[in-house]
This record gives structure tokens, sequence and C-alpha cells, in this order.
């Protein structure tokens, strides 16, 4: 009964105050109307339902329901979902890793996290959850989807995917752990086919440390005589706005524009550009795909348009919103999008709320979703071969593959075998405990390493740089026999073609790719 005449007596206060200060909200013609109808729904709710009610609970509905009408991405958080949003932030919390959005109904996976346990088991951008421990994902808030999937490290919880390309549902059951979020897990050197130093950074988020990592590992490749950078910004979900721009500051001179944003009905603008001379003479290539949203494709929109660096890969996610944390009073909060985030050019590339500027472009102008690529390089839809084999393959196993096989001088210089691979499937096919345990599945991946499946190679060159150069050894290895770095090396090693390319867009002009794609025999 209290928590009923504090509800009415807060709605009558909301109204006096909405009266005070003016609030007119839109197809609302009487705020104290609206405000008197919610507290006499829930009195005959609380009086005449069949059956008692606990009125704390429709108020918490009605509150979500209210907020999370409005976008995917606006929320009601109690103090539970306030803390779990305050360890992401910082970077650490308990689950499996991955970042997710609602899309069609269903939760889709925006990107694992670097090193996760999503990522390990095989989940890829663009896959459709349509299962959480048999609970099905159709329509289910994304906070609930969330909370599912995070919990205690060392217990397991088991996904249903939906994958492009596949006829049938894929079912991971993954063991959850402490997630550290990181923010650049590595960065190295390689060489191009000029025989030049490239520097390479893996930037995999935009947490409260991304701009002092990020200097740090653009600095380290500027001593090292780098001729260009490699910013890989896959996988990448975003994180602090802020932080996104800060790192955008790192690569241009001041004055640069970054993005700005617009509140609600065109006010409260804020402008962003670089605000200290950058790293801005060396030749930038930045590799995006499905997982690369929010600040990473403010990062990618804001090299592209300011012709400081060339795009390469597929189009980007489509977030360009801005949420703020605003709390209550009860130690719960909303979490609310409070502005659109525009590129230098004018698009606010958002899949939902996206459009254009029109104090800048005409409004004609075809608003576009996501930020794509100046030069788009298509790749097989991903196959779950690795997380198979990194199950069937026992570390004991590899362990003693590595001790007998003479390692090269270095990661970037390692080539996997077919004798190796054969070898391999051979022992997998007759001796492993898949073997005894599910033939059918080990004939199957006996097949992949016999025949040299792209997949199964990388696997096996990743798992021998892993032993023998343990700090860094798998990611430059995959660096090395990855495609899209391959194009990337390609552009920056040839000043003609970078250059061409920066006025590229591959929605805009597809005809002019044909003489820039990358060429594998070069």
């Amino acid at each position: 009964m209290n928590r009923v005449r504090h509800v009415l007596a807060a709605a009558v206060g909301l109204a006096v105050c909405a009266a005070a200060v003016g609030v007119n909200a839109t197809g609302s013609s009487n705020v104290y109307r609206d405000l008197e109808l919610l507290g006499q729904s829930l009195s005959i709710v609380r009086d005449a339902y069949v059956d008692p009610v606990d009125v704390s609970v429709l108020v918490d509905y009605a509150l979500r329901s209210m907020v999370e009408s409005l976008d995917q991405h606006s929320t009601y958080l109690d103090s539970e979902d306030l803390e779990a949003v305050r360890q992401e932030a910082e970077g650490t919390f308990g689950g499996v890793g991955v970042v997710v959005a609602s899309r069609g109904g269903f939760i889709t996976v925006v990107a694992p996290l670097e090193g996760s346990p999503s990522a390990e088991a095989g989940l890829r951008p663009a896959d459709v959850i349509v299962e959480i421990d048999g609970q099905t994902t159709q329509a289910l808030p994304l906070r609930r989807a969330v909370a599912l999937m995070r919990g205690s490290p060392g217990s397991w919880v088991e996904l249903t995917l939906r994958r492009k390309g596949f006829s049938d549902d894929l079912v991971l059951r993954i063991q959850r752990r402490m997630i550290t979020i990181p923010t650049v897990p590595y960065s190295f050197t390689l060489r191009g086919p000029d025989n030049r130093r490239y520097g390479y950074v893996r930037l995999a988020s935009f947490t409260t440390t991304a701009v002092e990592q990020s200097r740090d590992a653009l600095q380290r490749s500027v001593k090292e005589g780098c001729a260009g950078i490699i910013l890989d910004l896959r996988a990448n979900p975003g994180g602090l706005l802020d932080k996104a721009v800060g790192v955008a500051d790192l690569l241009f001179a001041e004055g640069v524009p970054i993005c700005y944003t617009i509140g609600r009905q065109g006010s409260q603008r804020t402008d962003h550009a670089s605000v200290t001379p950058g790293i801005d003479s060396l030749p930038v290539v930045a590799l995006v795909e499905e997982g690369t949203a929010s600040g990473s494709e403010i990062v990618a929109g804001a090299l592209q348009e300011n012709r400081r660096g060339i795009v390469v890969g597929r189009p980007t996610f489509g977030k360009g919103t801005v949420q703020e944390i605003r709390e209550l009073g009860d130690g719960n909060a909303v979490k609310i999008t409070t502005a659109r985030w525009f590129t230098p050019h004018g698009y606010c590339i958002d899949r939902e709320l996206g459009g254009v500027d029109t104090t800048r472009l005409a409004p004609t102008t075809p608003p576009r979703v996501g930020v794509v690529p100046n030069i788009l390089v298509e790749e097989p839809t991903p196959a779950f071969l690795e997380a198979e084999l990194a199950d069937a393959l026992p570390v004991a196993w590899m362990d003693s593959v590595a001790r007998v096989v003479h390692p090269p001088r270095g990661p970037t210089e390692l080539q996997v075998d077919d004798s190796l691979l054969r070898t391999a499937g051979t022992w997998l096919a007759h001796n492993s405990p898949l073997a005894a345990s599910n033939p059918d599945s080990a004939a199957a991946l006996a097949s992949a390493l016999r025949d040299g499946h792209p997949a199964a190679r990388q696997f096996f060159g990743a798992e021998l740089a892993r032993r023998w150069w343990p700090d860094s050894g798998a990611s430059k290895y995959l660096a090395a026999t990855d495609t899209l770095v391959h194009v990337a090396l390609a552009f920056l090693a040839d000043p003609v073609r970078y250059e061409a390319a920066l006025d590229l867009r591959a929605d805009v002009r597809p005809d002019t790719l044909a003489h820039l794609a990358y060429d594998e025999s070069e």
C-alpha cells in the first residue's frame, strides 16, 4: 500500500514539476492527465486483479517498458544492472565475453571480445543467438540476455546459434570466467612487400585506458622506424566516446574534425576535433568488419572522411548514438540515448536512428548504415573448425609436436607443412580420444587436416607459435597469415594505389575497385 501511495505522490510531483518547467511531450496533450491515468491504472490493477500482485514488480516493469520502448540501447537499470555497467566500463566482469545487440527480435553478436571464452568457442560477428540455456531469445530484452550469459567464473552456459550459410543451428557450451576487456592486447611490426617495417596495432575496445595504451603502441611504431600503421578495429564493439575521440586524436594534426554530437531536436551540439598534434605523417589503414561498432566506427569514419587513411574490410555494424546514465534517488538509474553522433561530413550511421545532418547535406542525401570501406574485401563464412580442433587435439599432444618440430626464426616466418597436417589427421582419426568416443567427428576433422583446410592450417600454426613464442607468437603468426593484413600491407607499400584509394568508397564507386583489388600473387 505504501509503495502505491509513493508512486501516486511521485506522479503528482512529476506533473507539478512538468508544469513548472514547461514540459510538453510529443503526442501528449496533457501531462497531468497522463500521469493521473498511470496512477489510476496502477490502483485498479492492485485492487481488482483476480490474484494479489506485487506492486513493486509492476512499477519496475512499467519503468523498464517505458525506457526500453525508445530504442535498443536505452534501458532502466536496477542496482545490480548499474554495477554491471560500471564493471564493464572499468573492463572487468564475469561472463563469456561477447558484445550483443537486439536485431530483428533476436539477440545478435556484435563481436566476441579478444581472447574471451566466446571467441575461443568460435562465436563470430552477426551470429544470431536463438537460445540461452534453452530459453528463447525472441523478444527477450537485451539486458536480460546479457544477464543470462554473465555469471560466476567456472560456471557454464549453453548458446544455440544461427549462422549465415549453415542450415542447422549450432550449439556451443561455454565456460564462464573473469573477463578483462582488452584495449590494445598486442602491437608489433610486420614486414611489407617492399621489405619496410609497418606498425600493427590491435585496438580491441575503448575503456578508460584506451588513449594511453594506443599512444604507447603508436609511439613504439614511430621509434622503430615504421613506414605506416595498420589499425585493426575488427571485433571492436566500442566503449567510451571520449576515449574513441582521444584515440583518433593521436592520428591527426591539430584542429581536424573527428565527429560531432547533436542532442534533442538539434540542440546541445558538441564538436569533437583533434586538440594536440598527433602522428599525422604516416599512412594509415584501418581494418573493419561487422563487429566494428560505435567508438571504432568514429575512428574509422574520421580517418576515411578526412582522407587521413583508408578503410579495408567489410561494412561496419552501424551504431551512431550516444548514451548517458542518469542515476535515480533509490540507487537505480536510467541509461538513455541522449544524442546522435555524426561523421565529419554529416552522416549519422546508426542502423536504427540514423540519418543525415541537413545543415550540411541536402535532405535528399541517402543515409548510410555503418562505415563502408574504401576497399571491400569479402572473406568466406567462418566455420567452427578452430574450436572443434581445439577440443579434439589435447594440449599434451600439441606440446609434444612443438617439442619435436624445429621452429623457424620467428612467428611471421612460420609455415605449416602439409606432412605435419597429414600426421595430425592420421593421429586424430585413429589414436585420439575423440576417435574412440565419436569416430565420425574425428574422421571429419582428420579429413580437414589432411586436405590442408586453411582454417586447420591457421589453427595448427597458431598453436605452435603460442608454444614457441609465448608472449605474442600466435598473434604475430595470425597477423602474418591474415588476408586483410596482406591487403593493408600491399596498399601501404604502394603510395600511388594508397593515394587513389583515399577517394574510393565501395558502395559509391565499385567500378573503380577492379584495378585496386588485392592480388594474392603480389
